[in-house]
């Protein structure tokens, strides 16, 4: 009896648990917006935890079967999505209701997770106010100030490589995914904190190891990003932290301990950690020669300045966005200057007379003046976005612009940009490799938001012109002395691993360097 009591009620309790789940799961029927038909327990993005498909992937899918539609509906086990496809309903939510989007819906725990803490995750009057006082360490006259630790990586970098040609004939086949990643170690770490990390001669250095550590595609990290970005709910909850204890205690002694040497030794360097360090000191950075001046911020704590925890939380976002989003469109731009080889020596023929003209020596201003190899890395982002999809939150219940789909506050919002950066409607024959794209009669002809590499509006990336200054001088540097051949290991396509977020390459992307008579550089 006593049994039959037990499974009534067990049933009882699962058919209340299907109704309530199966009614969750009508939220976007009810609005009358298409999407695919979610799993009860774990809605639309099953797949990616069992490591089939990645988040990108399955954004991908849902706007290639529902591009007509202007937004279309998810699920994150009960946690709704809208995936927003139309152009101009984008503009809107990332710039002119921006005020109504502004959040990330991502976690975020300062005292118990504080490496969450940062600018890319935060919203709110928090965000407003580190997003005022960290920008000005990105403006052309500050990353001027930092070029120079670029060039000498880069510099490394064409010695290494020349040094392994040779030793091999002239030529070096090379992991060029691989060796970006280290040399785009090097340089985050100089720019970043002033170490060198030797990570190009040395792979098993401690920085190179714990960059790897954050972004392998592993199972833990497939659902530590999924728990990060959309069950914010249930991490709170359950008082989760996402952060590895590991690269958390790397990064907090780390800038410890470099802060405490520069301020006892009073050393100052030309990088990001010394400008935090104004922030955290004064609030506010004292400008270089030639720069307009700054107002000190006021944000709600004295003089503005930044907490300690603050500073290891943006140089952990810098740091590793720096190394992995800037290796991989490095890498692939060269993946594909292999595979076209007249392009490639378009680009070539640029450096060398663009070089010409500046007596040979690489500097910002001839960086900036290589306009084709800006269509080139333009060309690379349309391809591999860093970024599959921008995410957004609903910061007050509303309609969705240009719709009569009503939201409630706290609603995910998803723009699929590598969706769109692959829709043959804005990029006819979309899986050609086509620099011209970017011509400014080419711009001209496409509606405005169907290119968001860096995202666009208030919360566009802080650090884009860095980051783009970082791979067209690694990109100018390497073929200025050497030629970009396939090997018989090439791979024809790129496939990604499914657990990443970012475009990490499934397999080796190898490819042949060979040395050439240089004119310049």
């Amino acid at each position: 009896m006593i049994g039959w009591t037990i499974a009534a009620l067990l049933a009882g309790v699962g058919v209340a648990l299907y109704s309530y789940l199966a009614k969750i799961l009508t939220y976007w029927t009810k609005r009358k917006v298409p999407g695919p038909k979610p799993s009860l327990l774990t809605g639309n993005f099953g797949i990616n935890l069992m490591g089939q498909k990645s988040i990108g992937d399955i954004c991908d899918q849902v706007y290639n079967d529902y591009h007509e539609e202007p937004v279309a509906g998810t699920f994150v086990m009960t946690q709704p999505l809208l995936h927003v496809h139309d152009p101009e309903i984008i503009k809107h939510v990332l710039i002119k209701d921006f005020k109504d989007f502004f959040g990330r819906g991502i976690y975020v725990e300062t005292e118990r997770d504080p490496l969450t803490a940062h600018l890319f995750n935060l919203s709110g009057k928090r965000w407003k106010e580190l997003r005022a006082k960290i920008a000005p360490t990105f403006t052309s006259h500050k990353i001027k100030y930092m070029f120079d630790t670029m060039k000498e990586c880069c510099t490394q970098l064409q010695d290494f490589v020349e040094a392994k040609c040779a030793a091999n004939g002239g030529k070096y086949n090379a992991d060029i995914r691989e060796m970006q990643a280290r040399v785009s170690t090097d340089v985050i770490s100089s720019v970043a904190f002033g170490i060198q990390s030797n990570s190009l001669k040395t792979p098993e250095s401690e920085f190179r190891r714990i960059g790897t550590k954050v972004v392998e595609p592993t199972v833990f990290n497939s659902v530590r990003l999924m728990v990060l970005f959309f069950l914010r709910e249930i991490a709170q909850k359950f008082k989760f932290s996402i952060t590895v204890n590991e690269i958390e205690t790397f990064f907090t002694k780390l800038v410890a301990e470099t802060v405490a040497y520069r301020e006892e030794n009073g050393i100052e360097r030309a990088d990001m950690l010394q400008m935090l360090m104004e922030l955290k000191n004064k609030g506010f950075l004292k400008n270089k020669e030639g720069e307009e001046p700054e107002q000190a911020p006021e944000d709600g704590q004295v003089n503005g300045k930044l907490t300690m925890n603050e500073m290891v939380a943006q140089v952990y976002i810098f740091f590793i966005a720096g190394f992995d989003t800037t290796s991989a469109t490095t890498s692939l731009t060269m993946y594909e200057l292999t595979k076209n080889p007249d392009i490639q020596e378009k680009v070539y023929q640029e450096v060398q007379d663009v070089l010409k003209r500046h007596n040979g020596e690489v500097s910002y201003d001839a960086i900036a003046e290589m306009s084709y190899l800006d269509k080139v890395v333009s060309e690379t982002l349309r391809m591999y976005p860093p970024l599959p999809f921008l995410n957004r939150e609903v910061m007050v219940s509303r309609e969705i612009p240009l719709t009569k789909v009503h939201v409630e506050k706290g609603t995910r919002v998803i723009i699929p940009v590598r969706a769109l950066h692959h829709d043959a409607k804005y990029w006819p024959n979309p899986e050609k490799y086509d620099p011209e794209r970017f011509s400014e009669e080419n711009k001209a002809s496409r509606p405005s938001h169907v290119y968001l590499p860096f995202g666009d509006g208030p919360r566009v990336c802080v650090a884009q012109r860095l980051g783009l200054m970082q791979v067209k001088t690694s990109v100018a540097m390497l073929l200025s002395r050497f030629r970009l051949e396939p090997s018989a290991d090439t791979p024809e396509q790129v496939e990604f691993a499914p657990r990443s977020f970012v475009p990490l390459p499934k397999k080796e992307l190898r490819m042949t360097l060979v040395t050439r008579q240089t004119i310049a550089a």
